[in-house]
């Protein structure tokens, strides 16, 4: 009887040493880069980008060759040209590449920016489904450039910054102070991974 009683407590010092070890790891891993993936661009927006890409080209092609006697339509050329122009930096700028958990931080990383928000601020974060894109509409920024950029509303979430580089894969953060931004990384683990450390913050 002694010696099970002798087993059982040093089984209950392992169990409590391994949920210590375990504990540890998960705070450890909050504070260094515990996850690294790229936001590449899908098929359909490569696709969207081709194409705004050839409509801009052949449209303004055909207003510079039509303007020999008409001014405006050479205004309207140049005005064309420039604002795709406009669109393509905003696009490389801000497009965002990769996303990275690092010192207790979700990092969104384009080309020349880099967002960092805290994990512990992060409210709740879910997939954005069918439901969120009802009345999805764009109030400021570029769709069919490298992705989708700028401040856009929905039905569901009213007022929110997206940054995807793809149609699919969204993600939607809800940060304490009520702040939404979507992101489309290429490995959906993320969403398990900043909830698990979410919910072991909160404990």
């Amino acid at each position: 009887m002694e010696i099970k009683e002798q087993q059982n407590i040093n089984t209950n010092k392992k169990l409590n040493l391994t949920r210590g070890k375990r504990h540890n790891e998960i705070a450890y891993n909050m504070e260094n880069a515990i996850f690294e993936c790229k936001s590449s661009m899908d098929k359909r927006t490569k696709i969207k980008t081709v194409f705004v890409f050839l409509v801009f080209a052949l449209l303004t092609s055909f207003l510079f060759l039509k303007s020999d006697n008409h001014i405006g339509l050479l205004f309207f050329a140049i005005f064309l040209s420039l604002t795709y122009i406009i669109a393509c930096i905003f696009g490389i700028y801000k497009t965002p590449i990769s996303y990275k958990i690092l010192n207790g931080d979700l990092i969104i990383k384009s080309r020349f920016t880099r967002k960092a928000i805290s994990i512990r601020e992060i409210r709740n974060l879910r997939i954005f489904d069918s439901e969120d894109r009802k009345g999805l509409i764009r109030i400021f920024g570029v769709e069919g450039v490298l992705g989708n950029i700028g401040y856009y509303s929905s039905t569901r979430n009213n007022k929110m910054t997206i940054l995807t580089s793809r149609d699919t894969n969204w993600i939607l953060i809800d940060t304490k102070d009520n702040e939404k931004i979507v992101i489309s990384p290429d490995d959906l683990a993320l969403v398990n991974l900043v909830n698990k450390l979410i919910k072991n913050n909160e404990n």
